[in-house]
Parts: structure tokens; sequence; C-alpha cells
């Protein structure tokens, strides 16, 4: 019986699924493209995709049900093959899997209401600069006020205001909460003074919850649904980039990571908390430790666009790894300018986090951790290893968000003793791209 977990992170024009056991080895991964990402109610979509996904898994895997206790040892007791319809009627060699528990993560700081209606992460702010600082500091509370004043009957009529992972959630268990990755980012989200400042009405706002808790568990008409057992117990992952460090065990001082999807950021973890007007700042998942960062907004969005328009073009559907993979091999495309021009961008962004630790007499670390569609190419790896002069690592799943979710579900149900002791365990690096010195 393999045991596993089942893993959600929901992004900008995607949500992906995976299976992963108590060693990091993802045995199934599955995405699902949104056919229209900018939908006004997008939310909405999200359990669809999730059935979708795990539609895919049913076709490999046989789903059996059981009593689970799980503490540092597991057991199983009164296993029973789940029913599937025919929609799910696959050979008799599939595998049989048992789901331990389910993790959802997802884009932050997407704000969802009750009904679906969905303002994402990266969508304009009209009025930060007339807001009081505490509030322009908040990542969610300028978006839910914009969200109010824009759309204010649907705002009134919610009994709640989530964000992307904990509407997945609510969805899955019917409980509602706020996961709040550490004690420290509670002035990044929200505290009763700060919404009273802008009239953000405080009891929308579910509770804060940490990560790797248990939520819920799975009820009876979505485990139908899903054709999943119902009682799976439901926990926290977290914002996306905090998983994304999670999954590529970035939770150490001095390790780096690139975390490059439709957006790019390089994540450095440092005991020692600095503040530049080109670097951000955050506290890390891990007390007492923090996360700086330099954002390269434009290298990962220029690339979705070329995406999208080509994908537009073809008619289909196309793999970002397959994608690179074609690009690089024609010097002459467009793409391939595209490529170049992301280079240039990465190089500008990494040089000054580069210049930020020089000035605070830190050490740069030799390597970096690549994360996301780039880090599925090899060649690519390889010309990135070369423009950074950095030796890039790659771990056992590209998708760290993932790969973070599963460390928090593992954790959560008692394997592991600690968020850190989950991705020493859970994440390995699986190959280095060293800088070719003869460039």
């Amino acid at each position: 019986m393999l045991k596993t977990v089942l893993c959600a992170d929901i992004g900008t024009t995607s949500l992906k699924a995976g299976l992963f056991t108590a060693d990091g080895e993802a045995v199934f991964l599955c995405r699902k493209s949104f056919s229209n990402p900018d939908d006004r109610y997008i939310a909405n979509d999200w359990l669809l995709a999730l059935q979708h996904c795990i539609k895919k898994m049913h076709s490999q895997y046989d789903f059996y049900d059981g009593d689970i206790a799980i503490s540092g040892r597991e057991s199983l007791s009164a296993e029973r093959k789940i029913k599937s319809s025919s929609t799910y009627s696959s050979p008799a060699e599939k595998k049989a899997v048992l789901v331990c528990g389910i993790c959802i993560s997802g884009a932050g700081p997407t704000v969802v209401l009750e009904n679906g209606l969905t303002f994402r992460w990266n969508e304009n702010l009209s009025a930060v600069a007339q807001m009081p600082s505490e509030v322009a500091r908040s990542l969610f509370l300028p978006r839910i006020l914009e969200l109010k004043n824009r759309f204010f009957d649907d705002y009134t009529a919610s009994s709640l205001i989530l964000s992307a992972p904990e509407f997945l959630i609510y969805k899955l268990t019917d409980v509602s909460l706020t996961i709040l990755p550490e004690a420290r980012f509670e002035a990044a989200y929200w505290n009763k003074k700060t919404c009273g400042q802008v009239a953000v009405d405080f009891e929308k706002l579910p509770a804060f919850i940490g990560v790797g808790a248990k939520s819920g568990v799975l009820t009876p008409s979505v485990a139908a649904t899903l054709n999943l057992p119902a009682g799976i117990p439901v926990f926290t992952g977290a914002p996306d980039f905090v998983v994304a460090l999670i999954g590529t065990n970035t939770l150490q001082a001095g390790r780096l990571c690139d975390r490059a999807g439709s957006s790019e950021g390089f994540n450095f973890c440092t005991d020692t908390p600095f503040f530049t007007p080109a670097t951000r700042t955050l506290p890390s998942v891990i007390p007492c430790l923090w996360n700086v960062s330099v954002l390269s907004t434009e290298s990962g969005r220029i690339f979705v666009e070329y995406k999208h328009a080509l994908e537009k073009k073809l008619g289909k559907t196309l793999e970002y790894a397959a994608l690179v993979e074609e690009i690089v091999k024609n010097p002459d495309s467009e793409g391939f300018r595209i490529l170049q021009s992301i280079l240039a961008q990465v190089k500008k962004s990494v040089e000054v986090l580069k210049s930020a630790l020089r000035e605070e007499n830190i050490p740069i670390p030799a390597s970096m951790t690549v994360t996301g569609g780039q880090a599925k190419n090899d060649l690519w790896m390889q010309k990135k290893a070369d423009a950074l002069g950095m030796t890039l690592e790659i771990c056992n799943c590209a998708d760290s968000e993932l790969t973070g979710d599963a460390c928090a579900a593992w954790f959560g149900l008692g394997l592991y003793k600690s968020l850190q002791d989950a991705a020493e365990k859970i994440v390995k690096v699986t190959k280095r791209f060293t800088p070719n010195e003869n460039l």
C-alpha cells in the first residue's frame, strides 16, 4: 500500500496537483490550465480543476480508505478500496494508494469572496498612496479595500473574505480560516486596528491558523464529487511564495533560491534582517529567520505572455519545458530573443541582491536552487548558470510549491517534528549546473 499526501497549488493560470510519499517522491504530478484565468469568478473553477487532476490520478491508481494513525510510525486498519465509477475504470495492474491527507496552497495575496468573486494578486490598485502606512504595508488590506470599492454589493453580501488556498480549503471542508505563515506576518496581513483604519469588516476575516495545521476533513458531498474517501484530513499549506521556500528547503541562513514562474523572485534566507529600497524583507516561516527577496516581475510575465500568444496561434496548450527546449535550439527565433532579454533582467536582479548582501557584509552563496517551469529544461539551466556565474541546483520536484505542501502535510500528520525537519528529509537536490569557466 503506497501511502501518500495529495497536494494542490492554485496558480495564476493553472492548478498543479501531485501525490507525494513521506520521503518526497512525487509519484504523480498533474496540471490543469484554466480556460479563462481572468474570469472575475475564477475561484469557482478551482475545485473543478482539482477534480480533473484527481480523475487523472484514478487512471493510474486504485484509491483505498482506512483508519490512519501517523505519528512517527504508521498504522493502517480496515482498509477498503474506494468504489470507482466507470469513468475511473482501469486495468487491474494499477497500484494501490492511500491518501493520508490533503494540503492546499495558492497565489497570495489573491482575495476571494464567498461567492467566488476573485481579485487577483497581480491586479492594479488605485489608492495605496492615500492609505495609512500600516495599511499600505499589508499584502492584503489594499486589495481587500480595492475589492470593496469596486464590487461593493458583492462585498457587503459576503460573510467571508478569503485568499486563494483558504477558499479551496473552505470548499473541501466547510471550515473558514486564514493561514498565517508565522506570527510576525501579522503586519503583512491585518489586525482589528488596521481594518478599522480603512473600514474593512474585521469580522469577515477568519481567524489565523499556522502552516501544517489540520483545518478540517473532506466533507462527504465533496468526497463524492472528487471520488475520494470522506474524512481525509485537510492541512493548511500557505501562500505560494512561502511553500516554495519550504519546498526548496530555503529554511536556513545563507540559502538562496530562484522561484521562476509567472513572476520571478530571488529569495535569500538570513538570520540578520535588513531593509533596502531595492529589496523586500519578510519574516521566514521559521521563527528568528527572515527572507530577503528581489522580484523580477517582468522576466516571468514576458515569457508567459509569449507562451499564451503562441498557444493561441497554434490552437493548443504548450508545456513549459518543451517550449523552452524548442526556443533554445532556435537562436534566430523571437522566443530566443525573449529568453536573452529575460537573462539580462535575471542578471540585474541577482546583482541587486548580491550588492545588498555586500553592503551588510553577508557572504554571497555560491549556489542557488531553481524551481518552476524553467527548472525542467537542462539546456536553459546551463545557460542561466553561465550567465550568473553561479551553480544552479534542481530538486527532486521542480514544482516546489507542491513539495512544500508535502512537507506541511506530513508535518501535520505527525511524521516530522517540524517544517525544517520535514524539508531536510523530503527536499533533495538531484541536479547541479556549474557555470562554464571558459565563457
